[in-house]
């Protein structure tokens, strides 16, 4: 795993401002992306990798595709998942936040970004992080 650099030999994990992390989940959950460790951290983990392979898959598999696939395509997940939510301004909110996090980049609008290579890595690290069988 790429966050395998702050892996210490203890099993934990250690930020460059010493903070020490007693699992990967947890080093991607507060260092990463700024979250508290309780409740549930895989549900957002999860969501997480999932907004993250829409926007690889978008830019790896559909050239100059008009943005709002990007949107259409979490929209009808979340339809199939049975959530009923104001679809874009959730999907904006996540792109603003990966934005804020360095984990995209954009021209025009921030609903067409595309993944740097901290998303790619993050996103690397997420597949292997989180057990198959939590996938929806």
């Amino acid at each position: 795993m790429h966050i395998d650099k702050y892996k210490q030999s203890d099993g934990t994990y250690c930020a460059t401002d010493g903070c020490e992390y007693l699992s990967a989940e947890d080093f991607i959950q507060s260092e990463i992306l700024g979250f508290c460790l309780c409740a549930n951290p895989k549900v957002s983990l999860d969501l997480v990798r999932r907004a993250l392979t829409l926007i690889k898959n978008h830019w790896d598999n559909v050239a100059n595709a008009d943005n709002s696939y990007l949107y259409q395509c979490w929209k009808e997940y979340e339809i199939s998942q049975g959530i009923e939510f104001h679809y874009y301004e959730i999907w904006l909110f996540i792109m603003y936040y990966f934005d804020s996090k360095k984990l995209t980049e954009h021209g025009g609008s921030v609903d067409g970004a595309w993944l740097t290579q901290k998303g790619y890595d993050l996103l690397e690290d997420l597949d292997e992080l989180l057990p198959k069988e939590f996938e929806k």
